[in-house]
């Protein structure tokens, strides 16, 4: 199978992603940082674009569907979202290489989850969009605690975990609950490498 100009011009465009995402963001290079502390397998800029991009030797004897070259996103191919969903997977290898990461063991997964949106995810505007909507009856005690920004914040961590637990076929919600409420304590107060949230983007900054 023939190697497209398509396939060559996604997989240039990864690699230049990847790479502008290696230099420009901060967490990501915390987290290679990271990976190299720890002796984890993908350390290497040239293996972490083969990993993203795929490798244009090796799509040669695969056919089109089953083509890893995945150079820009399909909804949203912008810079932001590409390095957002690189750092979701290196946070993820990290796991796996540090904790013994098991993809069939429930609160593993939400664990994972948690971790993401929890470091990178919700930001100000998915926290105002998730925030439930507050009860005319509600006592003075129970608005403040409802507005409190860690409450808030909590609140779009959970809703976005389970969400995403449930776009895998094998957790409905009430298996993806019981897996976030096993694995919630621990993984939300799991700030590691950082120590601190990130914040966005934008300011590559930490909270």
């Amino acid at each position: 199978m023939k190697v497209t100009r398509e396939d060559i011009e996604k997989f240039r465009r990864c690699e230049t992603f990847v790479t502008g995402c290696l230099e420009e963001d901060k967490t990501i290079g915390l987290i290679v940082e990271e990976l190299k502390n720890n002796r984890c397998p993908l350390k290497e800029p040239q293996k972490i674009i083969h990993g993203r991009c795929g490798n244009l030797r090796e799509e040669k004897s695969r056919p089109p569907s089953e083509r890893i070259i995945i150079g820009h996103e399909e909804i949203k191919d912008e810079k932001t979202a590409f390095c957002g969903s690189l750092r979701h997977e290196l946070l993820h290898g990290l796991d796996v290489c540090k904790s013994g990461y098991d993809d069939k063991t429930d609160s593993h997964v939400a664990c994972a989850v948690i971790r993401s949106y929890n470091l990178f995810r919700c930001d100000q505007d998915e926290v105002k969009r998730l925030a439930p909507e507050l009860d005319k009856k509600a006592s003075r005690k129970e608005q403040a605690r409802a507005r409190d920004p860690e409450q808030l914040h909590q609140n779009c961590v959970w809703k976005l975990a389970v969400q995403s637990m449930m776009q895998n076929e094998k957790f409905d919600k009430e298996r993806a609950t019981n897996a976030m409420k096993l694995a919630w304590n621990h993984c939300y107060h799991d700030l590691k490498p950082f120590g601190k949230r990130y914040i966005d983007s934008s300011d590559r900054g930490l909270s």
